[in-house]
């Protein structure tokens, strides 16, 4: 009874659930291409991307009996009719009236070097999507440009095809700056995927800048905002900051430097955390800048609404020159409104609240 339920488990599986993530590569005409095709009965989804653009393109359609695959982009702008010969597939892409011929064969990740499989989820592509493993092994991060800032030396980075902007401490080797390093350039990765995912849209899909970026011999704070066109009526906008203790190389919570509790601070994404950042944090961040900034938490001349507590329980924040910034982040109706350039609380406010158990100098 056992092996009959396994064999029809097995047939089941293979006609209906088990699909296979299969990666290939090969040319469109002459140019190299590596593609990714999730089969499973009669359905096969996937993406491909031309090696010198490192754009994905997603693809879906179907397969026929002698396992021939029609295939086709979400905007039905390109079409692709293989058929398979041996392991592989040979066919044409129809793209704006012309017709370009497909090879494929099969493709070993080993063929990928992958400069950043050490990340946890970089490592996860291997199985979980191969084509992204794959894709990441060619970004390529090039300097643009230092900065000076008391002393310390940062460099800022460019990600060759995708654009995505990062920075990394310099002239350092320390176990804290390698940590810090690593944790930087893991969220680059990461932008650049989305970057890449959005590239059927165009060379114009992601847009990245660094607005703000901040060294002392205790901290480093970097902020990147971004826009990404994956389709729909408008861009979707990203915003965020990290900020480190440059001892340890660990990230930092807010909690960690300005701190308006008792005892410890309660972990983060909990239900205590939530209720001191929406009951006491939000409130006095309200007050604060009600006092420091009372024509822009107005919004008079911006329809803004900064004049309410609700406006303060969303944000980002990072270290500056003159004090910590604190950005109220809006939803997208209103993200206009988001990170103005004037919600600094001065230093020496911050350390009167200061975190008991917080070293930092700033």
């Amino acid at each position: 009874m056992k092996i009959v339920f396994l064999l029809a488990a097995l047939l089941f599986c293979q006609a209906y659930l088990c699909a296979q993530n299969l990666l290939f590569k090969g040319r469109i005409g002459n140019r190299p291409i590596v593609m990714q095709l999730d089969t499973s009965y009669e359905t096969v989804s996937g993406e491909y991307c031309y090696w010198d653009r490192k754009k994905l393109v997603f693809i879906d359609g179907s397969k026929d009996r002698s396992g021939s695959i029609t295939l086709a982009d979400s905007r039905e702008t390109q079409t692709f009719q293989l058929a398979a010969r041996g392991k592989g597939y040979t066919g044409t892409l129809t793209e704006g009236g012309r017709k370009i011929k497909v090879e494929l064969k099969p493709a070993s990740l080993s063929e990928y070097a992958n400069p950043y499989g050490a990340f946890k989820f970089v490592g996860d592509w291997k199985k979980e999507s191969p084509i992204n493993y794959a894709v990441a092994s060619g970004y390529v991060f090039q300097r643009t440009g230092t900065d000076t800032l008391g002393g310390h030396l940062v460099e800022r980075l460019r990600e060759k095809y995708t654009k995505v902007l990062t920075v990394r401490i310099a002239g350092e080797q320390t176990a804290a700056t390698v940590r810090i390093n690593n944790k930087l350039m893991e969220v680059a990765i990461e932008a650049a995927m989305n970057a890449s995912e959005c590239g059927e849209y165009g060379d114009d899909a992601f847009d990245m800048d660094i607005n703000k970026l901040y060294i002392n011999s205790s901290v480093l704070s970097v902020s990147f905002y971004s826009t990404v066109y994956c389709g729909g009526a408008h861009p979707g906008e990203i915003s965020d900051a990290y900020n480190f203790d440059r001892s340890t190389g660990k990230m930092l919570r807010l909690e960690d430097v300005l701190w308006l509790g008792k005892g410890n601070p309660p972990a983060q994404g909990s239900e205590d955390w939530y209720k001191y950042r929406d009951s006491v944090l939000a409130p006095w961040l309200f007050r604060t800048f009600s006092r420091l900034y009372p024509p822009q938490v107005s919004g008079y001349d911006t329809g803004c609404a900064y004049d309410n507590a609700d406006a303060w329980q969303e944000f980002k924040w990072c270290f500056t020159k003159k004090g910590l910034y604190i950005g109220p982040q809006f939803a997208h109706v209103a993200a206009a409104c988001n990170d103005p350039e004037w919600s600094v609380i001065p230093y020496a406010i911050v350390r009167k609240y200061k975190n008991p158990k917080c070293r930092l100098d700033f």
